[in-house]
């Protein structure tokens, strides 16, 4: 059996029309952009700054951001 990227949308449509589709895209649309929403406050990283931060490895010093 050769699997397609489509498959599921397809049996949907297949069973119950591309009204159902579209209301399956544009809520999973809306859900994505809920989600994203709530992530986008998120800090870039998420990890604490080393306590010699301010150093690289070799000795010298960090070019600032």
């Amino acid at each position: 059996m050769k699997w397609s990227t489509g498959w599921g949308l397809g049996a949907l449509v297949e069973h119950h029309g591309w009204n159902a589709a579209l209301a399956g895209m544009t809520g999973m649309a809306a859900l994505g952009t809920v989600l994203f929403a709530l992530a986008w406050p998120a800090k870039a990283h998420g990890y604490a700054a080393a306590p010699d931060s301010g150093k690289e490895r070799d000795g010298h010093s960090a070019a600032p951001l």
